[in-house]
C-alpha cells in the first residue's frame, strides 16, 4: 500500500480515512492499560527486578553473566536490551546507568557519568533478551541542557542489542489525555529503572522541559494506582531510563536527576541530536522517534 508524507505525518489510504481528528485519548489508554495488564498476576516484591543475578566480571567477552529475573513484569519487550546494567569506573563496577539510542550512542545524567579511562576508554555492558552480554567501551561524551550526557561507544552494538526510540516532538498530536496542572500527560503510567536493576511503577504529574513524577513507596495510594510497584528514588539511582511501553516498546522519556523529576527528552530533541552529531559528526546517527501515527490506528 503506497504511503505519502504530508509535514511529519505518514498516512496512507486507509491509515486516517478523510484525516478525521486524532482521540488523543487511545494512546493514552493503550500506554496505561497494556502497562497495568502487565502487572496481573505479578509480585512486587520479586517481578521488578530485571535480573535474578548480575556479575560483571569475566563472561563471553569479558563481558560478565547476566541471568534474566524470568518473572519481571517487562519482559517480552521488544527492546529489554536498550539499558545498560553496568559500567566500570576505575578498578570498580558499577550499577550506572546508560541508556542506547543509537548503536553507538547511550544517554545517561551530565551529574552522574563516569569517567573515560585511558587506554581505550571506559567498559559498559549491554544484556540482550537471551543473557547475551557484549562490552563496548566510552571514548567520549558531549551534552544537552538540563542534564543530559550523551556517551559515545568506540564500535556499534550488534543487531541482538536493541535502542530505546523517544517520543516525537509533534508527541501532542497524538497524546493529551488528562490535563492537569498544565500536564497533558497527567497520571500516564511510565517504568523508572533504578541502581539495581528493578523496574519500578511511576506516573507522571507534570511535564515542560522537565518530567515530575509521583514520589510513592509502599501502599499509600494517591496519584500512583500502584504504589506497591514503586519506590523512593536515592541517591545511586541518577541517570537510569524512565520509559513510556508503548506498542511493546520501551520508549524513553527521561533519566532521574532528582527523586522526582528529570529532564523531557522530547523537549531536547534537537539539542540531543546536535550533540549526537558533533560526537559522530555526519555519520548518520540521530534519536529514533516512534511513529505514533502507526501506532494510534494500531490500537484506535
Amino acid at each position: 500500500m503506497p504511503f505519502y508524507t504530508r509535514g511529519n505525518k505518514l498516512y496512507n489510504n486507509k491509515l486516517r480515512y478523510n484525516l478525521l481528528p486524532i482521540d488523543k485519548n487511545v494512546i493514552y489508554n493503550h500506554i496505561n492499560s497494556s502497562t497495568a495488564n502487565r502487572l496481573v498476576g505479578k509480585n512486587p516484591a520479586t517481578d521488578r527486578l530485571v535480573y535474578s543475578s548480575q556479575n560483571p566480571y569475566g563472561g563471553v567477552g569479558d563481558a560478565g553473566t547476566w541471568v534474566r529475573n524470568p518473572n519481571c513484569w517487562i519482559n517480552g519487550v521488544s527492546n529489554i536490551s536498550c539499558f545498560s546494567p553496568a559500567q566500570r569506573s576505575g578498578a570498580n563496577w558499577w550499577q550506572r546507568a546508560g541508556t542506547l539510542v543509537t548503536t553507538r550512542h547511550f544517554i545517561q545524567a551530565t551529574h552522574f557519568t563516569t569517567a573515560i579511562l585511558p587506554n581505550g576508554g571506559t567498559p559498559i555492558i549491554f544484556v540482550d533478551e537471551n543473557n547475551n552480554a557484549i562490552r563496548r567501551n566510552l571514548i567520549a561524551y558531549d551534552f544537552a541542557p538540563n542534564d543530559i550526557a550523551i556517551g559515545l561507544l568506540d564500535n556499534d552494538v550488534p543487531s541482538n542489542i536493541k535502542i530505546a526510540k523517544v517520543l516525537p516532538p509533534n508527541y501532542k498530536d497524538y497524546i493529551q489525555a488528562l490535563n492537569i496542572n498544565g500536564s497533558e500527560l497527567f497520571g500516564l503510567l511510565s517504568v523508572g529503572l533504578d541502581q539495581e536493576e528493578k523496574a519500578l511503577v511511576k506516573t507522571i504529574t507534570t511535564i515542560s522541559t522537565f518530567i515530575n513524577f509521583d514520589n510513592m513507596s509502599g501502599p499509600s495510594g494517591g496519584v500512583n494506582p500502584y504504589p506497591e510497584w514503586s519506590e523512593t528514588i536515592i541517591v545511586g539511582d541518577s541517570g537510569n531510563p524512565i520509559f513510556l511501553i508503548i506498542d511493546n516498546e520501551l520508549v524513553l522519556i527521561s533519566t532521574w536527576l532528582s527523586p522526582t523529576a528529570g529532564p523531557f527528552m522530547t523537549t531536547h530533541y534537537n539539542a540531543i541530536n546536535e550533540a549526537i552529531n558533533r560526537l559522530s559528526s555526519n555519520q548518520g546517527y540521530s534519536l529514533t522517534p516512534i511513529n505514533l501515527e502507526l501506532v494510534y490506528h494500531k490500537y484506535s
